[in-house]
């Protein structure tokens, strides 16, 4: 039992049964606390409450022992002021009341720990209290040793603010309350390091397992984490079976056997096995078993220790692949591998080494080869074959370590081939440098980054005119010589060239007298293998010649060739130009002026075509004379010329101009002595935002001309919205008659031509209608012309042409009286000019199976005058196919006899207009007369339009005409009605049978000619 030393002890049996009740309580209850206790610091603090209520004290002290032994921690207590308990410490020498305690049982075992009892503190010489007790107030107090194992934890203390004579019953209390707390603490410690070393063990990567040995199927009775981590099944799903469930149905394993022994005679045992995943995923485990014996030696346990090896297994695998290869690739490769010792003896040697050598492993292996001393580097040397070959090979030498000795690898490679090779490159580079001197082109060559000349080959002297010395001298002289204009598109040339690896660009130089030369430039860059830049290579061609060409050429397509103006090309382009400037900026307006000339073509035609040249290139000389430098003047063909005037204010700005050239042209030319006199009609049209094209606006200005040439000559006319609306419902016409053909809209209708002799039913002519969806039959002297204009009129023709001789075979076949009729159908101008009007006759006749005979072609004067050449070539080509020619209004253009001759006709038509004017003794009469009989003296068959009075018919009936066409017969007859109108009117009908004779007073000199007699007169 601890002692106690106090001023006067007194026994357990001096105790009162209350009093020892009390007692044991408290220790009963700290004893089930201490060891129920996780946190000491709680149970201190409880264990200083049931001290201070059991002892009736006023202040309860655990005083812990800090690490450095050299002072007290008040870590628990009862009675101390708020913010001392866990913060205030006490010195640790004996000089202290808790030092002294603490010293006084310093050299005794923990079973003789005394208590150190004081009744008064003021007067205590031993040691002196601390001046917390003192503040305290604190007079008498018990202080015992806290004991562990390691040695003191601290000092248990109880005081008094009264002085007190502890008993020792009081004393031996506290002595066994503070072994309570050693063993709580002690018991903390050891659960601490059972916890350590817990997380010690699932810290580890290796599975760890107990075994239990003492059971015949070895079950797991404890698994780590890193068992779970390496096999995927938790510890609760491998406690309590065997390891054997790892192998699966792999067990098959010569080590499970090894493994097996082991845990029979219960031995320590390495073993690799083959094991699975909860997953079925394969690894390796290298499994180590420990037996564990208890005190009296039997094998109660088995320790397991699991590491996956897997990687390792993989990489040992791979090891010996690798292994294979390297021996597979250097028995394969081609360069010769050698083995040889510091003192130059081979070692090992490849096949390839046997065969640069041309002998065998045998003879090589321990025979002298030398020391290879040129280390890192290659090194050409020569061998020879036991022949006397020669063989190049380049020979490279590294240091490694053979068979646990220094040696050095020896690669040779041959290389005779490429030192034939490179001979052969040298003399090629010879060659070439030969070629490259004898080209006009520049070649060159500079370094990527630094632009210093690399390579120039001698052309560079003659097309940039200064010695090739100068350019290696000064690497900046290039871009010196590049003209100034032109340089900064050269640095976003050179900025593409380095990012998208090649350039092509024209750019201009400056030679030393200051002659411009242009240069195509071909460059690419040549990069390093790490894709760096390394050169800029390229060719530059001298191309002045060319580009003079070329503006020329461009010149001559945007100009005309006789005045030097513009053309049409120049002038939409100026035009386009305009109207995109107006839409952005629309205060900016300008106008279009289209000029004709008035009279031209009598001039051309009078004078001569050299004549009507010189005219043009004078007219155009003047209207430059009236515009500013910034307008624009051009000749779109023939006596047609424009104007583009911009920065117009308003429309008088355009007026006056207008004037201008009035007056400018009122004035005469003289061509070669003589006088002429002109002048020109021109229509305006001003910028509108409603202009789309340039074509529009030009449109609209010549409608302007058109409605100035009406009104007469030298007069102009500013397009205004209501010629617009005509332009529009023009336009809107013209897309509809687009798609006539392809919706049949189309129709025929022909007109009966009478034979005026016989009465009876000679021939027909195909006049084409428009049966319009919305504005219902349209008559073609509203639409032709916009045909003309748009080619339309081609594909119409064709469709004509199509149709009526398949009418007219029809016809023909119907009935035996109409076995001879013909078909007459319109030519347009422009169908004449176009090339294909020959093939397109030649495929209708063969479609539609009509004979030529059946077909007449009828032209207008118009066309015959304006293409002569053109005109007497097909029309030759048509009589040569026996198809008939009638000459179309005649009477209505030039009218004249004399060229009739000269044309393949076979009829002519008299206009309408001389025939419905035509009275007796009238002046139309008498020309009506006059053509009659002038046709028929050059053999011309005569055909009179217009006949739609018996009056008429009459006349041209008593003046032998021929044949006769108008209302008086019959209007035009739609198709689908032809047959049935035709048997209606003219099979027992002779339109000629009331005709009476005719009067006196149709003719002069009150006689009327028969037609007998006006044949013979004739």
């Amino acid at each position: 039992m601890p002692r106690s030393t106090t001023g006067e002890a007194s026994s357990v049996a001096d105790l009162s049964v209350p009093e020892l009740y009390r007692y044991q309580g408290a220790i009963a209850e700290l004893s089930q606390q201490g060891i129920a206790a996780r946190d000491l610091y709680p149970f201190f603090d409880e264990t200083a409450r049931i001290l201070q209520q059991t002892l009736a004290v006023d202040c309860v002290a655990l005083w812990e022992l800090l690490p450095n032994r050299s002072a007290f921690l008040l870590s628990a207590g009862q009675g101390w002021p708020k913010g001392v308990v866990g913060s205030y410490t006490i010195d640790g020498s004996h000089r202290s009341f808790t030092g002294y305690t603490l010293r006084l049982n310093q050299d005794r075992s923990m079973s003789s720990y005394e208590a150190v009892v004081v009744e008064d503190l003021r007067v205590e010489t031993r040691f002196r209290a601390s001046p917390l007790l003192h503040n305290r107030h604190l007079i008498s107090g018990i202080n015992v040793v806290i004991p562990t194992p390691k040695g003191p934890f601290g000092v248990l203390g109880v005081y008094s603010n009264a002085s007190r004579r502890f008993t020792s019953a009081e004393a031996n209390f506290l002595i066994v309350v503070s072994h309570i707390l050693a063993a709580a603490i002690e018991r903390q410690e050891d659960e601490a390091k059972l916890q350590l070393l817990e997380r010690a063990v699932n810290a580890s990567q290796n599975g760890i397992l107990i075994i239990d040995a003492l059971e015949s199927s070895n079950p797991i009775i404890y698994a780590n984490q890193g068992f779970e981590t390496i096999t995927g099944y938790s510890r609760q799903e491998a406690i309590g079976r065997s390891c054997r469930f790892l192998q699966g149905q792999d067990r098959q394993q010569p080590e499970i056997d090894i493994l097996r022994q082991a845990i029979a005679q219960g031995q320590e045992c390495n073993v690799s096995l083959r094991n699975y995943r909860k997953d079925g995923q394969l690894f390796w485990n290298r499994l180590h078993i420990s037996p564990v014996h208890d005190n009296n030696g039997c094998l109660t346990h088995f320790i397991g220790i699991q590491t996956d090896i897997t990687d390792y297994k993989q990489a040992e695998a791979q090891l010996r692949d690798s292994e294979a290869r390297l021996q597979g690739i250097v028995s394969t490769i081609s360069d010769g591998l050698l083995v040889v010792t510091p003192t130059g003896i081979i070692k090992f040697v490849n096949p390839a080494a046997e065969r640069l050598f041309c002998r065998s492993k045998v003879e090589l292996l321990e025979q002298y080869f030398g020391l290879p001393v040129a280390q890192g580097t290659a090194t050409e040397i020569e061998l020879t074959s036991p022949t006397g070959q020669l063989t190049m090979a380049a020979m490279r030498v590294v240091d490694i370590t053979w068979e646990q000795a220094p040696a050095f690898l020896v690669s040779l490679r041959d290389i005779t081939e490429q030192y034939r090779v490179t001979q052969a490159l040298a003399e090629s580079e010879e060659r070439l440098e030969g070629v490259l001197g004898s080209i006009q082109d520049v070649v060159w060559s500079t370094a990527a980054v630094t632009r210093e000349v690399l390579y120039l080959n001698p052309a560079t002297a003659e097309v940039y005119g200064r010695p090739v010395t100068d350019f290696y001298q000064d690497p900046q002289l290039w871009s010196a010589l590049i003209h100034p204009d032109d340089r900064l598109l050269m640095e976003y040339g050179l900025q593409s060239l380095l990012e998208q690896g090649h350039l092509e660009i024209e750019y201009r130089i400056l030679r030393p007298n200051g002659e411009i030369r242009w240069l195509l430039r071909r460059a690419r860059v040549v990069r390093d293998d790490e894709g760096n830049p390394l050169r800029l290579d390229g060719i530059d061609s001298d191309i002045t010649e060319r580009k003079l060409a070329a503006e020329q050429l461009h010149y001559s397509a945007t100009h005309d060739t006789l005045t030097h103006l513009p053309n049409r090309l120049f002038f939409l382009n100026r035009l386009e130009h305009a109207l995109q400037r107006h839409r952005r900026h629309p205060d900016f307006n300008f106008a279009v002026l289209f000029l004709d000339l008035d009279s031209f073509k009598v001039i051309n035609d009078s004078l001569g075509h050299a004549c009507g040249d010189l005219l043009l290139q004078e007219i155009a000389q003047r209207l430059k004379s009236c515009l500013r430098p910034e307008d624009t003047l051009a000749r779109l063909g023939g006596d047609e010329f424009t104007m583009l005037i911009e920065e117009i204010h308003t429309i008088q700005d355009v007026v006056l101009i207008a004037e201008r050239i009035h007056r400018a042209l009122f004035r005469p030319l003289n061509l070669h002595g003589q006088e002429i006199f002109t002048n020109t009609s021109i229509g305006i049209a001003t910028s509108h935002i409603f202009y789309r094209r340039p074509e529009d606006i030009l449109r609209d200005a010549d409608t302007a001309m058109y409605q100035a040439k009406a009104k007469g000559k030298a007069c102009y006319v500013v397009f205004d919205q209501a010629m617009h609306h005509n332009a529009v419902l023009r336009l809107q016409r013209e897309s509809s008659l687009r798609r006539a053909l392809e919706r049949r809209e189309l129709e025929l209708h022909y007109q009966p031509i009478i034979n005026l002799d016989t009465g009876q039913l000679s021939s027909l002519e195909a006049l084409v209608r428009w049966r319009h969806p919305e504005e219902g039959l349209i008559m073609p002297s509203h639409f032709i012309d916009i045909a003309e204009e748009t080619g339309l009129i081609i594909p119409i023709s064709q469709w004509i042409l199509e149709e009526a001789c398949a009418q007219t075979l029809a016809l023909q076949a119907e009935l035996s009286a109409w076995h001879d009729l013909t078909i007459s159908v319109n030519v347009s101008s422009r169908h004449m000019r176009n090339r294909d009007l020959l093939e397109d006759i030649d495929r209708v006749l063969a479609l539609t199976h009509l004979r030529p005979q059946s077909l007449k072609l009828e032209i207008t004067e118009t066309l015959l005058m304006d293409n002569l050449e053109l005109a007497t070539e097909v029309l030759l080509e048509l009589r040569k196919r026996d198809i008939s020619i009638s000459l179309d209004d005649f009477g209505t253009g030039y009218s004249s006899l004399s060229y009739l001759h000269r044309f393949p006709i076979n009829t002519i038509k008299i206009d309408r207009s001389f025939v419905s004017d035509m009275q007796p003794h009238s002046e139309n009469a008498e020309i009506v007369r006059t053509i009659i009989t002038l046709a028929h003296s050059l053999n011309l068959d005569v055909i009179a339009e217009g006949v739609e009075t018996e009056l008429q018919l009459a006349q041209l009936h008593w003046l032998a005409c021929d044949q006769g066409q108008g209302f008086f017969f019959s209007p035009p007859i739609p198709g689908p009605l032809l047959s049935q109108t035709l048997r209606a009117k003219f099979i027992d009908h002779n339109p000629l049978r009331h005709l009476k004779s005719t009067p006196g007073y149709l003719w002069p000199n009150g006689s009327s000619p028969s037609r007998v007699d006006k044949l013979a007169e004739a």
